[in-house]
């Protein structure tokens, strides 16, 4: 069962005593519920964390913040500590509860680390003050890691998914021939050194094609090309 071990330290002006006793008995409700740690949201936080890379620090903390959206009686037992005026003390507290170095947490919630640029959590700095907790899921996410997902295609949809073959070929863009020939060479070579960081920008007036030569490019350089769902509204 998902326990937390608390040791419970405000500058020494909070009783021992009558912090220790809330936390039995929060705990004590909490470790009556259901969420275990084979079950269906740590399975996809593992799953999760090996496609996107993220540390064992990154995701002890994703799955916590996951429990804590939906466990009312976890929300209990961390009423107020999670409110820590800044990051340092945020991770103090996290790496207390969940058994690891504050350095870890520290780092794990800095504005570089992978769950606060994925948007995953958003950044406790710039929360505001009258929020319940700093580890703020992005909205929908408690939802899509507590359904059971088959592969890795299935978790990620929510987020990006495998883009279609493009209905176009190089001669449908002769106004781009040049350009076409440049960028494919510039993505090959990128593909055959394993280059990170590579980025191509396509710009133009919508319907003119750009997402189906993005698709091409993909097609024409032996690429996986994934597309983010967005709303053209707004």
């Amino acid at each position: 069962e998902f326990k937390l071990a608390v040791e419970i330290r405000y500058g020494g002006r909070m009783r021992r005593e009558t912090a220790r006793r809330r936390v039995e008995v929060c705990l004590a409700r909490h470790e009556a519920e259901t969420t275990r740690r084979n079950g269906t949201v740590f399975r996809n936080v593992q799953l999760f964390g090996c496609l996107m890379g993220l540390c064992a620090v990154e995701q002890e903390i994703l799955a916590f913040s996951l429990v804590l959206s939906v466990s009312g009686t976890l929300h209990d037992v961390t009423e107020g500590m999670l409110l820590q005026s800044s990051i340092p003390a945020l991770g103090g507290f996290l790496g207390a509860v969940l058994g690891f170095e504050r350095e870890g947490a520290i780092a794990a919630l800095s504005r570089n680390a992978t769950l606060i640029t994925t948007g995953i959590l958003k950044d406790p700095l710039t929360q505001d003050r009258h929020c319940k907790t700093f580890l703020e899921l992005m909205p929908g996410i408690g939802t899509v890691f507590s359904q059971e997902h088959k592969t890795a295609d299935s978790l990620m949809a929510a987020f990006f998914r495998h883009a279609p073959e493009s209905k176009l070929v190089t001669d449908d863009f002769p106004h781009l021939r040049e350009d076409i020939s440049t960028m494919f060479a510039y993505l090959r070579q990128a593909r055959e050194v394993n280059a990170k960081g590579v980025n191509v920008l396509l710009y133009g007036p919508p319907g003119t094609g750009k997402t189906e030569l993005a698709r091409l490019s993909a097609q024409s350089t032996g690429l996986n090309l994934y597309e983010v769902p967005v709303d053209d509204n707004g």
